[in-house]
Order: C-alpha cells, then sequence, then structure tokens
C-alpha cells in the first residue's frame, strides 16, 4: 500500500478491525505551503481565538479488505488542515481520517452532538468524535482507536466507558475528503433519558465543545440538520437497521 492509495467510492461498510500506522514522512503538500499556511493561519486565529494549532494526523493510505481496513497516516498542525479545507480540500494526498461515536439508547435512539459557536464545524450536528492526535498513537506508531473514539466520548458528552457499552468492531464510512472510523456504542437509558444525562454534564463545563445534543430515530429526523458529509452517509444506513 502507497501513500496517496484510497478507493474512490463514498460508502459505508463494517468490518471487524481496523489498523492504522503513523508514518515517519511529513506531509510534503502542506510543506512546500508553509508560507501561505502560516499567513491564512494569522487570518483565521485572529478572528476565532477558539482554536488551537495542535498536532493532528491525516490518512496518507487506506486498504479496505473483507474484514479489515489498514491505514497509514502523516502527522501534521491544525492549521495546515485548515488551509487545506478552507480551500475546498484539494488533491493533497490525504483524506481527513477520524474515530467517532455511534452512541445508540435502549429505545434505538442515535445520540448526536451539536458544536458549539466558535469551533471547526460550528452549528453543525454530527457523532461525537474527532482528529487522531498524539496521545492515541503508542509507541509503535500504532493508532488505538478504540482509546481514542471513547476519551472523544467523555470530552464531548461527560459519557465514560463504564456508562456504555462498546459493540465489536467499525463502520467505515468514506464521504469525498472524510473518513469516520465509528465504534458503536449502547447505553441502557432510553434516549430521552440518555440526552438529559449529556445536557447535565453540559451545563456544568465552561466552553463545551457541544452547544446541545439531538436524538435521531429514523432518516427523516437527519432532513433538516446541518451535517458532515460522513454523517449523511452512515446514519440512513445505521437508521435503517433492525
Amino acid at each position: 500500500m502507497k501513500s496517496g492509495e484510497f478507493e474512490a467510492d463514498d460508502g459505508c461498510r463494517a468490518i471487524a478491525t481496523v489498523r492504522l500506522l503513523v508514518e515517519s514522512s511529513a506531509w510534503h503538500w502542506a510543506a512546500v505551503r508553509h508560507e501561505e499556511i502560516d499567513r491564512h493561519w494569522s487570518v483565521k486565529s485572529t478572528a476565532n481565538p477558539h482554536f488551537f494549532n495542535g498536532t493532528i494526523h491525516l490518512l496518507t493510505a487506506l486498504e479496505m479488505r473483507d474484514a479489515s481496513a489498514e491505514g497509514r497516516l502523516v502527522k501534521t498542525d491544525f492549521k495546515s488542515f485548515l488551509y487545506w479545507r478552507d480551500h475546498g480540500f484539494p488533491e493533497a494526498g490525504v483524506r481527513d481520517g477520524f474515530g467517532s461515536a455511534l452512541i445508540r439508547a435502549r429505545d434505538g435512539a442515535i445520540l448526536l452532538g451539536r458544536q458549539s459557536a466558535g469551533h471547526i464545524n460550528s452549528g453543525m450536528t454530527y457523532l461525537p468524535g474527532g482528529f487522531i492526535d498524539d496521545r492515541d498513537v503508542g509507541a509503535d506508531g500504532i493508532v488505538r482507536l478504540g482509546d481514542s473514539i471513547a476519551r472523544e466520548v467523555a470530552e464531548e458528552t461527560g459519557l465514560e466507558l463504564a456508562d456504555l457499552v462498546p459493540s465489536d468492531g467499525f463502520l467505515v464510512t468514506r464521504a469525498g475528503p472524510q473518513v469516520s472510523f465509528a465504534r458503536t456504542f449502547l447505553s441502557p437509558l432510553d434516549g430521552e433519558a440518555l440526552a438529559r444525562r449529556v445536557r447535565e454534564f453540559l451545563s456544568r463545563q465552561s466552553g463545551a465543545e457541544l452547544a446541545d445534543v439531538v436524538l435521531v430515530r429514523e432518516p427523516a429526523d437527519c432532513a433538516s440538520l446541518a451535517m458532515p458529509a460522513f454523517a449523511r452517509h452512515l446514519l440512513p444506513v445505521v437508521l435503517r437497521a433492525p
């Protein structure tokens, strides 16, 4: 598998295992544009003080097999990602690969978050999750994807692994420049109780990443919501499932 190799078709697929390895090479596309990226960052970070130029990882290759996915990632920074994103995701040898959590209540409702103002996806409704950062990468370069997703869930919703039952496997959703690696979590609470629990957590947070949560039970519930592309692909599939 070489860097820059991706399957072209969009879609959602259930698989048993995901193995992601961080490469030692730099993101060449960003390196040759570093001056433009710095100028863009100066403008964006001044306009939005919530932005933080932390380390993130982007996919450079992804190979899907019958029951597994194997990918490679490159380390970069948020300002380079933001420049790429704000310029419409031009071909740059990478995809935006990230972990996400499909949190399903006892009654079948799926819990989504709506991001607060000042963040990169402000106003968008999506599955809790986020970038793969240095905390998620082991000494061997392998991403601890399950731990990454669980961390994001706890940070965004206050729900810990003790509150949820993780399912085996992942749902890999490819949608243009986005690749979501979603793990399903089951809650013993019904939808309304689960949403109330998370809202109580959010009310205690200063500068919470989520402004609110939303419950969806059927594809029609998603129609009026502003969503990233991967969620538009994934949710109709899982909401039709028995």
